[in-house]
């Protein structure tokens, strides 16, 4: 049972490090990496025994959810019955939370490394904008697409808004990394900034360059 739980466990890490990676390949690989990690959740929640607690949160996003399948069942004339189908579908969203809030309040995930592959998937998105943005094609030899930064998104201009998002769990790890014993840490903490930023700003999304700098903003703020 021990090897079943182990095994079980270092598959969900993977899936769940693996996140930020499958965004970048396209919404089949995210919501294949989803449901997988749903799937192995399930297993290994029932093997380990591990009590899957209902509060307020859990129960407001679950009505949230059954509301747009009530909601679409009542337009179903009007939407079809496609989008219907997709509203039930809408719930691997709410499973997914459940059970990555039980993984984490039980320590079964080890998140400092997955504040690590955000860090690097943003340096990573950001330098090849740049690149794009100077050079004209990016890293894989993709050009802008029609006059806008995409990066490795190739036709989906949606490079800023990812930087930004992810950029709130690069934070975190700035303060996981401000912890070690490196007399480096700052200048590369400024260096990552600096990269992120730019990348951000050339990546065509100026919301979410907006979002990043107030991000920043209160970041050293609260710091």
């Amino acid at each position: 049972m021990l090897f079943k739980e182990y095994y079980y466990q270092n598959i969900l890490q993977k899936l769940f490090y693996f996140f930020p990676l499958s965004f970048i390949a396209g919404s089949i690989t995210t919501n294949l990496n989803t449901i997988l990690f749903i799937l192995v959740g399930v297993i290994y929640v029932l093997i380990s025994k591990i009590n899957i607690k209902f509060n307020l949160i859990n129960i407001s996003l679950l009505l949230f959810f059954l509301s747009l399948i009530v909601s679409s069942f009542i337009n179903l004339n009007i939407i079809g019955q496609e989008n219907f189908i997709k509203s039930f579908l809408l719930l691997r969203f709410f499973f997914l939370f459940i059970l990555i809030e039980a993984l984490i309040l039980n320590k079964k995930i080890k998140l400092k490394y997955f504040f690590y592959v955000c860090f690097f998937v943003s340096i990573f998105i950001s330098l090849d904008v740049t690149l794009q943005f100077f050079y004209g094609k990016n890293i894989f030899g993709f050009e802008p697409w029609e006059g806008r930064i995409t990066g490795v998104f190739e036709d989906e201009a949606v490079a800023g808004a990812f930087i930004q998002k992810l950029f709130f769990f690069v934070l975190i790890f700035f303060l996981i990394f401000l912890k070690k014993e490196n007399k480096f840490k700052h200048l590369i903490i400024l260096l990552s900034l600096i990269i992120i930023i730019f990348g951000s700003f050339v990546a065509s999304n100026r919301i979410s360059f907006f979002t990043l700098i107030i991000a920043i903003f209160f970041y050293f703020i609260f710091l």
